[in-house]
């Protein structure tokens, strides 16, 4: 009994991260607020991802929409995850002839922490340009600092860089419910008997 739940406990913790994760992911999403900045003498102002897209002119329009498209493929993934791993868990009959699953499983565990990190890397190219400040190519820092009091990243974005640590997580139990796949048991051997000469 005890040996069943510690083999099935790395697939269980995976399922967890994959649904903590896909939550972080879409409220970060639909959040209203990646960034925060003021103008010069002007009060704070939130913006989310879909709040920078409504714009009629953005300058780095397309580390906007990266961003948006690698969260939106690390929910789907996450939730891809989410899915094998509660498959497998329903197998813990068989669990021995759960290996196939607990290999997509740890892939995909995999590519979800890959999408989360390139999430995470679109939105500093954008907030850390200062031409995606200024709408025009030839801005520098000098320029935005004279714009802005302050360009600084917010909580939508910190949910994304939390659920990136999950999915490295998830994706360390996800290869350790693979080594913990049980091995398919042993036929029971058939009693030999000996044999007699025949007449």
């Amino acid at each position: 009994f005890f040996f069943d739940i510690f083999s099935m406990l790395p697939t269980a913790l995976t399922a967890f991260f994959a649904l903590s994760g896909l939550v972080l992911c879409c409220v970060a999403i639909g959040l209203a607020r990646w960034s925060k900045y003021a103008l010069i003498g002007g009060s704070e102002i939130r913006w989310g991802l879909w709040d920078f897209l409504d714009q009629t002119t953005l300058y780095c329009e397309g580390w906007v929409l990266a961003t948006i498209a690698m969260t939106i493929c690390a929910i789907a993934f996450f939730f891809f995850t989410l899915c094998v791993a509660l498959l497998v868990l329903a197998k813990k009959k068989v669990a021995f002839k759960t290996k196939p699953l607990r290999l997509v499983m740890s892939v995909m565990a995999y590519i979800t922490f890959t999408f989360t990190i390139l999430a995470i890397v679109f939105w500093i190219c954008f907030n850390e340009w200062p031409a995606c400040w200024m709408n025009y190519s030839d801005a520098t820092w000098a320029n935005v600092n004279a714009t802005y009091q302050y360009t600084k990243y917010d909580i939508a974005w910190m949910l994304v860089c939390a659920a990136c640590g999950i999915a490295l997580l998830m994706c360390l139990t996800a290869y350790w419910a693979v080594a913990k796949t049980p091995k398919a048991p042993v036929p029971p051997m058939l009693p030999t008997y000996p044999e007699y000469p025949t007449q």
